[in-house]
């Protein structure tokens, strides 16, 4: 059974459009950077006058008061993750998937469908694309899609499920990733260029596109004095271990007592699992003040009053757009620069490198820098707004993506 969306007469859609845009989250549902870039080249494209429409879930859609414009919130997760949507068959979520994006396609007749997080989606909307011959370009900022490989339903129940799904219906098909969903990719990183040509996926089109900010609504840091004898630190991002946050508030209670007389204040912009936020917020030497997630015009005119910026990291990070909008306050950086979060960065030059994993590591380059801040602070977060504005802008995003995407809709032949 597809989504009835287009029986909505509160559904605005627009036909013949250009780029149907596919994610599993889209702002204002958000938990991390993926879903934010996917909302900023969206306007980027259609600021220089392509037709864009965007399909996601229907994760915490109740949430929102009315309709957006060639927005469709219709899909069905897989899984959820906070235990927060409920699933009764990941199967059949997958076969809605595939219908409903059938009817979408054949209603709206995009040149291209731009698939960006497919995770807990499944496979159905590039099977779609594949089954109506519309080229797919992924905008791959994560390993998720990596898993769909290996995602044939192993259970007794959900062979049998899928034998009938391929009876019940002629458009079913194999809903595991295939060489033919992968043909044109464009990367954020080099690192996860190199992670996904190691994991065999070697595309015949990839491209490398950092993410870019827009770097000239982030007001900059201009007093590199420490005041109040307090040293003000800013955490942007998902509050979750592998961002490890924890080892932030561990090392930030260690650095308190080698800086004499200083107080420590960490504001958190971002948020994640109750439970362990709260423990995150449980008493300690330093302040902790909880922000939760803030529209970015209200960030990035608050960055800036803050004396130290913090990447922290400990899994393979693929990029880290966090990192770059506060390199644009002219923050001084502290970084794990792991994965493609070191390609930004140079140590002693725009941030310090600490050892991912190491808070005592995390400890000493935190120290040095408030001992020698007024020295070495103003130098690094100049460097570190330049090398944004240089590499990291969003004109450049929005122009390289725009290039791509015009060369494959003008020859769909080579790309599908």
């Amino acid at each position: 059974m597809t989504s009835t969306i287009f029986q909505d007469p509160s559904y605005e859609y627009r036909l013949n459009c250009d780029v149907l845009l596919v994610s599993n989250l889209y702002p204002p549902i958000q938990i991390g950077g993926y879903e934010i870039a996917a909302y900023d080249v969206a306007a980027g494209l259609i600021m220089n006058n392509m037709n864009v429409s965007v399909l996601t879930s229907d994760y915490r859609a109740q949430e929102l008061s009315s309709t957006e414009p060639n927005v469709f919130r219709v899909l069905k997760l897989t899984s959820s993750w906070f235990g927060d949507y409920p699933v009764r068959n990941a199967l059949q979520n997958m076969q809605y998937n595939l219908d409903t994006a059938l009817d979408m396609i054949d209603r709206l007749q995009p040149k291209l469908v731009y698939a960006w997080n497919q995770a807990n989606l499944g496979m159905g909307v590039l099977e779609a694309a594949v089954i109506k011959g519309v080229p797919i370009l992924h905008h791959i900022m994560g390993v998720d899609l990596l898993s769909y490989r290996d995602e044939q339903p192993q259970s007794l129940r959900n062979r049998i499920m899928a034998a009938l799904n391929r009876i019940t219906s002629p458009q079913s098909r194999s809903l595991v990733l295939q060489e033919r969903h992968l043909r044109n990719i464009i990367f954020l990183s080099h690192f996860m260029k190199v992670h996904y040509e190691s994991q065999g996926v070697s595309p015949g089109f990839a491209n490398v596109v950092y993410p870019g900010i827009a770097v000239e609504r982030v007001r900059l840091k201009s007093d590199y004095r420490l005041t109040n004898k307090t040293v003000r630190v800013a955490y942007v991002g998902q509050l979750a271990p592998h961002k490890g946050v924890h080892h932030l508030k561990q090392a930030l209670n260690e650095a308190k007592h080698k800086i004499d007389g200083f107080d420590i204040h960490l504001t958190l912009y971002g948020d994640g699992d109750p439970r362990f936020v709260q423990d995150l917020l449980s008493p300690s030497d330093i302040i902790i003040d909880h922000k939760g997630f803030c529209d970015r015009e209200h960030l990035y005119n608050r960055l800036c009053d803050h004396d130290v910026g913090v990447f922290t990291s400990t899994w393979e990070e693929p990029f880290g757009i966090a990192q770059i909008e506060l390199m644009a306050a002219g923050l001084p950086l502290l970084s794990s620069a792991t994965g493609g979060a070191a390609e930004p960065v140079r140590h002693e030059v725009n941030a310090l490198v600490y050892q991912s994993n190491d808070p005592h590591d995390l400890v000493d380059k935190f120290v040095s820098l408030v001992n020698d801040y007024e020295t070495k602070a103003a130098s690094m977060g100049k460097s570190a707004r330049r090398m944004v504005e240089e590499a990291f802008n969003n004109k450049q995003m929005h122009q390289d993506i725009l290039n791509i995407i015009k060369g494959i809709i003008q020859e769909p032949h080579r790309y599908v």
